[in-house]
């Protein structure tokens, strides 16, 4: 790795900015995420009882709010901490 690579690695402060809690994730990476299938995740959407986020549809395709996912896992982890004790 030369020095032009490296500094390739590094994110700029742009990209630093765009790492914001509003941002937009498409719904393969939020799959990735709970390492669930898309279509686990439509179902997960769909139903109203689990809470789930709901996607944003742009042309098609869904997209997440960074912010609402993050709570959604905030919740489900207390939600088994309490469970458990």
């Amino acid at each position: 790795m030369n020095a032009h690579t490296a500094t390739a690695l590094i994110p700029s402060a742009a990209d630093v900015a765009s790492y914001s809690p509003e941002k937009m994730v498409p719904a393969a990476t939020v799959a990735a995420e709970f390492d669930i299938t898309r279509r686990t995740l439509a179902r997960w959407a769909a139903n109203k009882a689990l809470g789930f986020p709901a996607p944003t549809i742009i042309n098609g395709r869904w997209y997440f709010h960074r912010k609402p996912l993050e709570a959604w896992k905030i919740a489900r982890v207390r939600g088994s901490i309490v469970e458990a004790v």
